[in-house]
């Protein structure tokens, strides 16, 4: 995990939501200032929430709004920004970049859940703070998951050696449960493994996400801003995704109707995670399936 993600230490939590709930409440104190972006996954919000500091939601992905709020927060508090890497149900990414450059200017410290950019991005797929080259900035904290590109289970932070030793002893989330047993930990090394050994897999996952955005869209469908291979396709009404998904189930697609609260109202959607395991014929045949059931609810012409 050390070699892997180029850090000084490491530290295995059971899941991404004990990780995220353990991190986040062990360093975040009630008297601290978070700004945390909208679209945020659960974990994340929850976290922030348990350890009882203020908490300012900036719009999604809104570099301006963000820089507003930290320019009016008062000064002498510590300030964090938490985002995810990659979100979750749009499949766009954040601009870290512009992340790294205001936490600087406000001497903020960064918070990085990069669950579904691990195995994806980066040069051996560490995740998008490698793809950025952003690795080795002070002040930020990367968290990751097993459970998504790596298909297996648990979740891991990285960071300096005092970091680690102090959720050791500090993170409840970590102290107060039971740890994956040897088979999971065996499995989530060989599957790093084969993350750093066969970058062929993610240059063929990339390019079938493409394929499969670019059809998606030649359609007229809606696939909102992903960059990645998670995409969605934007239904709108709560009904209608719920009859695109049991379309799909019946001509053979599992596509699960996402609706509100998980999505802002309006934007009740199906998504679809694209494998490297999946042939340009696999995509083929379920954009064809899709533009059925598309067209079934007037969603497409």
């Amino acid at each position: 995990m050390k070699q892997w993600k180029k850090a000084e230490a490491a530290l295995i939590f059971n899941s991404g939501y004990t990780a995220n709930i353990g991190v986040l409440t062990a360093l975040i104190g009630r008297d601290d200032l978070v700004f945390s972006d909208e679209w945020n996954h659960a974990s994340l919000i929850d976290g922030i929430r348990l350890s009882k500091a203020a908490c300012f939601r900036y719009r999604h992905n809104d570099m301006n709004q963000l820089e507003s709020l930290l320019k009016q927060s008062p000064p002498g508090k510590r300030k964090w920004i938490v985002t995810d890497a990659v979100f979750s149900m749009d499949g766009d990414w954040a601009p870290l970049p512009e992340l790294v450059e205001l936490k600087r200017r406000y001497r903020a410290i960064l918070i990085v859940d990069e669950a579904h950019s691990g195995g994806v991005f980066g040069p051996n797929g560490e995740g998008l703070l490698h793809h950025f080259g952003l690795e080795k900035e002070e002040d930020v904290l990367a968290i990751g998951t097993f459970s998504k590109a790596l298909g297996s289970f648990g979740a891991y932070v990285t960071g300096e050696p005092w970091l680690v030793d102090y959720l050791i002893n500090s993170a409840r989330s970590f102290i107060f449960t039971t740890v994956l047993p040897p088979s999971v930990l065996a499995a989530n090394e060989a599957a790093i493994h084969i993350v750093q050994s066969e970058p062929e897999r993610r240059q063929r996952l990339h390019a079938l996400s493409e394929q499969f955005r670019t059809k998606l869209k030649q359609l007229g469908f809606d696939t909102g801003g992903s960059e990645t291979p998670i995409v969605p396709v934007i239904v709108g009404p709560n009904d209608q995704a719920v009859a695109m998904s049991e379309l799909l189930q019946e001509a053979g697609i599992a596509a699960v109707a996402i609706r509100p609260p998980t999505v802002p109202e309006g934007t009740a959607r199906i998504r679809f995670s694209i494998t490297a395991a999946m042939t340009e014929e696999d995509i083929d045949m379920a954009v064809d399936r899709i533009a059925w059931a598309g067209r079934q609810i007037g969603l497409i012409s």
